[in-house]
C-alpha cells in the first residue's frame, strides 16, 4: 500500500490487516509445539513467541523513529 502510495489511513489499515493472520499463525504454531514438548516448555514457548508480534512493530517502529507507536506498544504488551 505504501508502494502504491495510498493515503496514511489506508496503509496503516492494510497493515493491520496482515498482522491478524501473522498473531493467530504464531499462536497456532507454539500450541501446536507445546502440545508435544510438554506444559512446562510449552507454557515458556507461549510466553516468548506470545509477544513476538509486539516486538516486530517496535522494531520497525525504532527503524523509522515512531518512538510514539513503539511507546504505545508496549504500554499494550505491558497492559496485556
Amino acid at each position: 500500500a505504501h508502494l502504491m502510495e495510498m493515503d496514511a489511513p489506508y496503509v496503516f489499515g492494510l497493515n493491520f490487516m496482515a498482522i491478524i493472520p501473522l498473531a493467530w499463525l504464531i499462536g497456532k504454531a507454539t500450541e501446536d509445539v507445546a502440545a508435544s514438548v510438554g506444559q512446562t516448555l510449552g507454557g515458556l514457548l507461549n510466553a516468548t513467541f506470545g509477544n513476538v508480534v509486539e516486538m516486530l512493530i517496535c522494531v520497525a517502529g525504532i527503524r523509522n523513529n515512531e518512538i510514539v507507536v513503539v511507546q504505545c506498544t508496549l504500554l499494550g504488551s505491558i497492559l496485556s
